[in-house]
């Protein structure tokens, strides 16, 4: 599903892939460095990946907020002939997925005007996809409400993003295994952004 010759302002050629299926699509230059307009993430709860670890998809592949695969060149990212996965990025430590997960998160806000729960977690599961208990536990788990305003610092602070990246971390893998999300993998990806 790959759309060619859209343009930025440089005139640099893009591709921008369209996830209908997930709802999500990546912006990323020609010469395959890293943009801040990636996009693209699923629902990935449950278990299985090309890694055969037993754990969730997303703790398994180092991806703890199942972000899809694109052509991004994210930072700490196997390369896509290496992927084993087939649908999700797969990173070589887990604090490069936190690093794309809150830049994504900034992004959303940011440039799509996805500024609460509700905005956020239906654009990061997809669209078309059951998205009601997903935002109730991470409403739940945060205490802020599900339209409530996100203030915007909260995704400059590792401290005040942490609640929300580590419910939803514990969403997409299974609220079982949230002793496998681990705050100083996110603080390490948080330092990278």
């Amino acid at each position: 599903m790959a759309k060619k010759s859209k343009k930025n302002k440089n005139n640099a050629t893009v591709l921008l892939l369209l996830g209908a299926a997930i709802g999500g699509f990546a912006l990323f230059s020609s010469s395959g460095k890293e943009e801040e307009v990636e996009e693209g993430n699923g629902s990935g709860s449950g278990t299985g990946s090309g890694s055969g670890s037993g754990l969730p998809r997303g703790l398994s592949n180092n991806n703890p907020l199942n972000i899809v695969i694109s052509e991004l060149a994210w930072l700490g990212k196997i390369n896509l002939k290496d992927n084993t996965d087939g649908r999700f990025e797969q990173f070589m430590a887990p604090e490069y997925g936190y690093r794309a997960a809150v830049k994504n998160m900034r992004y959303y806000y940011d440039n799509e005007g996805r500024t609460n729960l509700k905005n956020i977690i239906e654009r990061w599961n997809g669209l078309g996809l059951p998205s009601s208990n997903y935002i109730k536990y991470v409403s739940d788990k945060t205490g802020i409400g599900q339209t409530a305003k996100i203030p915007r610092d909260f995704l400059y602070n590792a401290e005040k993003l942490w609640p929300i990246i580590r419910s939803m971390a514990e969403w997409e893998n299974d609220p079982k295994y949230s002793n496998l999300v681990k705050y100083s993998d996110y603080y390490k990806g948080f330092k990278l952004t």
